[in-house]
């Protein structure tokens, strides 16, 4: 099991002074944030009363909205790129601390369309990526980072680009191929009005529902594989109560995986993760902390794949290039479509 990256001895070392270098930066983010904060709001203050007093009651919800949210957007671009910063060198430490890499972008992985066909992930118009941590864990591939999907729903004025998916996407090596394809997700999911659908089929792959032996896990999850008795040897309950600890950890809901062509892929809706970065020097050490916690929680989820009886296999020899089994010295942006 890798052990958790030490706070103090990271805030001791070359981290922690790092950060003290970066104090007046944040102060002037900070002063030039509360600068134009005051000078676009006072002036919006002054024309919401004024519009007021002509009577404009009802045209001034609206207004406000707009207004306010033109304002935060703007001094997002204002503090962005300095708690970025921050954020990314405090997450390298952490990845580096157990051997692993991090990038604030990167790219989909060769199983997306398939994730996609399957319902997986739900389809969108728009996407980003963010927050990639990549390399080996006890010696098998592992990718994780954030996915914020959109799509355009309405029409007319009410057209407007809505939140299908936020949340963390996980990609584990399992160490051999597999026979077929498994999917496990929360119980109910393609509910239909007479029940389950019968089948998932997308690009060639033709999914059928199966059955767990465990009664806890047949009350909680729905099973669909192409392989009923590979499915049987993949669920083993202690798996799938790391799955649910993770689930909990990171307070998300509708967690799912998928085993396809030798690696497991789990996504979770989450709220964002990761945020170590952040303009006040105090929040440092607790934000470092957060961060280690969060992924340590998948750190075990893919120990106890490797340790659950009949699992544990040879790592992997490198073959994707989406999916390193070494951590890659870069990592290319992502570009929204």
């Amino acid at each position: 099991m890798v052990e958790a990256p030490d706070v103090d001895a990271l805030m001791q070392g070359e981290l922690g002074a790092w950060l003290k270098s970066q104090q007046q930066l944040r102060d002037d983010t900070r002063k030039k944030m509360w600068t134009r904060g005051i000078g676009c709001g006072v002036p919006f203050a002054l024309l919401v009363i004024a519009l007021a007093l002509a009577g404009a009651d009802m045209e001034l919800i609206p207004l406000i909205g707009i207004g306010i949210a033109g304002i935060s957007t703007w001094l997002g671009y204002i503090r962005r790129p300095v708690v970025n910063a921050m954020k990314e060198r405090m997450n390298k430490a952490i990845a580096a601390a157990i051997g692993l890499d991090f990038a604030l972008t990167g790219e989909q992985g060769r199983d997306w369309p398939l994730m996609l066909a399957l319902s997986f992930l739900p389809a969108h118009d728009k996407w980003s990526l963010e927050d990639f941590w990549s390399g080996t864990l006890n010696g098998f591939p592992l990718r994780l980072y954030e996915a914020h999907l959109q799509q355009w729903q309405g029409s007319g004025k009410n057209r407007k680009l809505v939140t299908v998916f936020r949340g963390v996407i996980i990609e584990i090596g399992y160490g051999r191929p597999f026979r077929g394809t498994t999917l496990i997700e929360r119980r109910g999911t393609r509910f239909k009005f007479f029940g389950l659908v019968d089948d998932i089929s997308a690009l060639g792959i033709k999914l059928e529902q199966a059955h767990f032996t465990h009664p806890e896990l047949e009350k909680n999850f729905d099973l669909w594989t192409s392989d009923p008795v590979e499915a049987q040897y993949l669920v083993h309950p202690l798996y799938v109560e790391r799955l649910m600890a993770v689930e909990r950890h990171y307070h998300g809901q509708h967690v799912r995986a998928l085993f396809h062509d030798g690696r497991m892929i789990i996504a979770i809706r989450t709220e964002p993760q990761f945020e170590s970065g952040s303009l006040y020097s105090g929040e440092d050490a607790r934000r470092l902390k957060q961060t280690i916690e969060q992924f340590m929680a998948v750190a075990r989820l893919a120990d106890s794949l490797y340790d659950a009886p009949g699992k544990r296999a040879e790592p992997p020899a490198p073959s994707d290039p989406s999916f390193p089994s070494a951590p890659p010295s870069s990592s290319a942006p992502s570009k929204p479509s």
